[in-house]
């Protein structure tokens, strides 16, 4: 036998001793994983087992996570703290009720003072305090003032009111003034589905000193009648609007005349948007009639008016026209009107 294989199997012969050691060492409890594994594996094992400990080692002295075994390898696992990405430090929402006081396309009287009233529901994860304020934002300024600090502490949940002292402007119109929420930072805030939408108030402003209604009337012209754009005849009840050029009540945009019951707890008749109308009297006015007439956007004061007299008018559109009143109930806040809207030739 020559010295090449002698050294060889004195090799094996050590290694296999090797291996039937350690898998009959029952002192250590992390080498009977190898129990009944073949050589080659059981030495391949271990050799992965003494990988992971030295770098086991090696994070523990570093600070980092331990790393774990998947399938016989070592790998890092850092848990990552979940984020609500929905959360909002400051938002608003609309209370119930949300219009306290003025709600939309209340009719005052102009020059008059009154006072908005808002509820308005912290919904951010954030507290209001008295650093964060409500803050005219666009629009027309109705306010004396242009901040109202926020009163108080208010927690995420709780509900604040918010009131305004505002001043009527003295033109008869349509007036809309639009708040918003103003952190301790000075950053702007408000309601809506992204929280960045202004609350507002909306007011009909009226001239409530008109000329007498009793006034002499115009005499009426005889003349040929112009074409005929609508005629219609309906029931105004309280806080109704009334479109002269399509029929249709309550419109939003193209209304042209209202009944209002205002705080001297008097009833009127008020032109709307770009509407103008004067009183005329007993007689039924023409087309020339109406067109000489000197109109404006003051309102009529129904218990001071014959039932069944005549007002001439323009719509929003333009449009000359006639509208009698009559079956006129003070006391319901009701009365029928007939109108004639003609086609300017």
């Amino acid at each position: 036998m020559t010295a090449r294989w002698k050294r060889n199997i004195f090799c094996l012969g050590m290694i296999f001793l090797l291996a039937g050691c350690m898998v009959f060492d029952g002192q250590n409890p992390s080498l009977q994983k190898t129990e009944g594994m073949p050589p080659y594996q059981t030495v391949s094992f271990i050799l992965t087992e003494t990988d992971v400990a030295r770098i086991t080692t090696k994070t523990q002295q570093a600070g980092t996570p331990l790393p774990t075994l998947t399938q016989g390898r070592p790998t890092n696992q850092t848990a990552t703290p979940g984020i609500d990405s929905t959360a909002m430090c400051d938002r608003a929402f609309a209370g119930k009720p949300f219009d306290l006081t003025i709600p939309d396309n209340t009719p005052v009287r102009a020059g008059s003072t009154f006072t908005k009233t808002w509820r308005l529901v912290n919904q951010g994860s954030c507290t209001w305090t008295r650093e964060y304020a409500a803050v005219w934002f666009s629009g027309t300024k109705l306010s004396v003032a242009n901040e109202i600090p926020i009163s108080g502490t208010i927690s995420p949940g709780q509900s604040v009111d918010i009131s305004v002292d505002m001043v009527a402007p003295e033109l008869p119109g349509m007036y809309m003034s639009n708040w918003k929420l103003r952190n301790a930072k000075g950053v702007y805030f408000g309601i809506g589905p992204k929280g960045d939408s202004p609350f507002w108030v909306k007011i009909i402003v009226l001239d409530l000193n008109p000329p007498q209604a009793t006034a002499t009337p115009l005499q009426p012209t005889p003349t040929a009648t112009p074409a005929i754009f609508l005629t219609g005849k309906t029931t105004l009840q309280l806080n109704n609007r009334l479109d002269v050029d399509t029929g249709q009540m309550d419109s939003k945009t193209g209304s042209d005349f209202g009944l209002f019951l205002l705080e001297n707890k008097r009833l009127y008749l008020a032109p709307l948007n770009e509407a103008r109308i004067a009183w005329f009297g007993n007689q039924q006015p023409g087309f020339l009639d109406c067109r000489k007439a000197v109109l404006g956007q003051t309102t009529i004061p129904l218990d001071t008016v014959p039932d069944g007299g005549f007002a001439c008018y323009s719509s929003n559109l333009g449009l000359p026209g006639r509208i009698k009143l009559s079956a006129i109930d003070i006391k319901n806040s009701t009365m029928i009107v007939e109108w004639v809207t003609w086609a300017v030739p």
